[in-house]
C-alpha cells in the first residue's frame, strides 16, 4: 500500500508476515515517545499519522498496531510478538520431518496460545490454539486442508473474518515438556526435544531459542557481561512465559 504524502514524498506499507508490517518512506516522520521511550506515534507531515491502537487493512487482511519499532531507516508495526507456545510448543505438535515453512510460519501464521477463556475444555496444557490470519487464496486453502488432515487436529474455529484457529492436541509424550517450558527451564528439555525444535526452525548459534535450549558458553558469557554478574548453571537464558502472554484474547 502506497500513500502519497506531499510533493514526491511517499509512504509505503508492506506486509512482512501475518504479524508485522514494514514502513518505508523517503521522508522522516515526527516521532512521539512515551515515558519508557517507546514509540507511540509516527506523524508524516500531518497527512498520515500511525499510532498505537490503530488498525490497518491491506488486501483484505487486518493488522492491529500494538507496537512500533525502528531498525536502521525503517519502521515496523507489530501486531503480535511470538509467544513461547509458538517458539517451543508448535514444533512438538508438528508432523515428523516437517519444518516451519510447511506451516507457512513466515506468511500466514499469526501465533500459538495455550489458553483461551472461551474454550476452557482445551485450555489444559494438553492442547494448542494455532492461529492464522485468513487469506482468500488457493495456497491458504491448501494450508487449511493440510492442518485439518493433521493427526493431532481436533477442530477449527473461525472467531471472525480475520482469523482461523486450529485446535491441535499435544502428544502425550510431550506433556511433561510443556510443564518444563512453562517453568522457563528450556535447557532442561530432553535432547530429542531440543533437536526437534532446532530442526523445525532450522536454528543456529546466536538465535535466542537456540541459546535457550543449548545454553552455549558464548551466549552465557555475553549475558553475564550484559548483567555484570555470574549466571548460575541452573539459570535459563530466556524469559519465562506467563499465562497472560500465552492466552488468546480476541
Amino acid at each position: 500500500m502506497i500513500i502519497n504524502l506531499t510533493g514526491n514524498q511517499k509512504l509505503e506499507i508492506t506486509p512482512i508476515n501475518a504479524r508485522v508490517l514494514s514502513l518505508t518512506s523517503n521522508c522522516e516522520p515526527k516521532t512521539l515517545y512515551n515515558e519508557d521511550f517507546e514509540i507511540v506515534e509516527l506523524d508524516f507531515y500531518k497527512i498520515k499519522d500511525i499510532k498505537i491502537g490503530d488498525t490497518i487493512e491491506i488486501s483484505g487482511v487486518t493488522y492491529n498496531v500494538n507496537k512500533i519499532v525502528k531498525q536502521n531507516s525503517n519502521h515496523y508495526l507489530i501486531d503480535s510478538n511470538l509467544t513461547k507456545s509458538s517458539e517451543f510448543i508448535l514444533p512438538l505438535v508438528s508432523l515428523p520431518n516437517t519444518i516451519s515453512s510447511h506451516y507457512f510460519y513466515n506468511k500466514y501464521f499469526y501465533n500459538c496460545y495455550l489458553y483461551w477463556d472461551k474454550y476452557p475444555q482445551y485450555s489444559d496444557n494438553k492442547h494448542l490454539f494455532v492461529c492464522y490470519k485468513f487469506y482468500d487464496s488457493k495456497e491458504y486453502k491448501g494450508l487449511e486442508t493440510f492442518i485439518s488432515e493433521h493427526k493431532n487436529f481436533i477442530t477449527n474455529i473461525d472467531p471472525n473474518n480475520n482469523f482461523t484457529i486450529f485446535v491441535l492436541s499435544i502428544p502425550k509424550e510431550y506433556h511433561y515438556a510443556v510443564e518444563t517450558i512453562l517453568e522457563g527451564k528450556y535447557h532442561e528439555l530432553d535432547n530429542s526435544i531440543k533437536s526437534k525444535i532446532i530442526n523445525f526452525y532450522e536454528l543456529k548459534l546466536g538465535n535466542p531459542i537456540y541459546n535457550a535450549l543449548l545454553r552455549p558458553l558464548e551466549a552465557v558469557k555475553k549475558l553475564e557481561l550484559k548483567l555484570g554478574t555470574k549466571i548460575p548453571s541452573n539459570m535459563g537464558l530466556y524469559t519465562k512465559p506467563t499465562k497472560e502472554s500465552e492466552s488468546l484474547i480476541l
